[in-house]
Formats: structure tokens, sequence, C-alpha cells
């Protein structure tokens, strides 16, 4: 598979992620980039080594959240390895008018994509969070 283990609303079968989102910074920090008072959790994923990556993508919406609403996150709990596993972003894909709200893999020579040649790539340590915008173009390299 993708990955060794994936699993949905984690929070809801383990105390201690249920806590961390609960009790941790987390929903300070989101409600602060989001400039709002509240957050709504619609989504929470665990996913453990990626084996073969997850090629340019845009995450798909879950839940009544228009993208305009929308954050996605990812706290790391192991130090990103020196040979893959790091998430590299297209710098302002998240303005691209080309991708529709219900696509996910794309294509990033079509499109408007092109206007976007920049690649960041970030190296989180293990209980760093990364925060981008929802529609943001983005891929993980597997080993």
């Amino acid at each position: 598979g993708i990955y060794d283990y994936i699993q949905r609303s984690i929070w809801t079968t383990n105390d201690a992620f249920a806590n961390f989102e609960y009790y941790s910074p987390m929903a300070t920090i989101l409600a602060k980039l989001g400039e709002t008072e509240e957050i709504r959790l619609s989504t929470d994923l665990l996913m453990v080594n990626p084996n073969s990556g997850f090629k340019w993508h845009q995450d798909n919406q879950n839940g009544p959240v228009l993208f305009d609403d929308a954050l996605r996150w990812w706290v790391t709990m192991d130090d990103t390895p020196a040979d893959y596993g790091a998430p590299v972003y297209l710098k302002g894909s998240h303005k691209n008018k080309s991708v529709k709200n219900d696509a996910v893999f794309v294509d990033i020579e079509s499109g408007d994509l092109v206007n976007y040649p920049e690649q960041l790539e970030f190296r989180p340590k293990a209980g760093e969070m990364i925060v981008w915008d929802a529609r943001s173009i983005h891929k993980i390299d597997g080993p």
C-alpha cells in the first residue's frame, strides 16, 4: 500500500490523540492562522511510513467545508528521513484557477500550474507542525 498504516478519525479510538487535539496548542495555532475564534475538525488522519509516496495532488475536501474556510495541517511524530518523506509544495499554487475543487492528483505541467515553478521542501522534526492552504498543490516522495 501507499503507507504501512492509515486510519481516519484516530481521535475516536485513541485517547492520546484525542487529548492532543483537545489540549495542545494546535487548535489555537489553527484559529490564529485562520483568523477565527473557533475551528472545527472535519477529518484527522494517521498515516505511517510513506512506502511509495503520494504524487502531486490537492487534498480532497471532507465534510461540509468550503476550500476558502479550510486549512490543512500535519504534525510529525518522527523526524523526516533524510532521503524521502518530506512534503514538497508548489509555492503560490493555492491561487491556481485550473485545478477543479474535486480534483485530487494533478499534472503540474498543465493549466496554470506552470505559473508556480518554485518548489518548497520541508523536513519537519518530531512534534513540528506544518499548516497549508487546502488548495495548495503538494507531494510526498516515498523511498
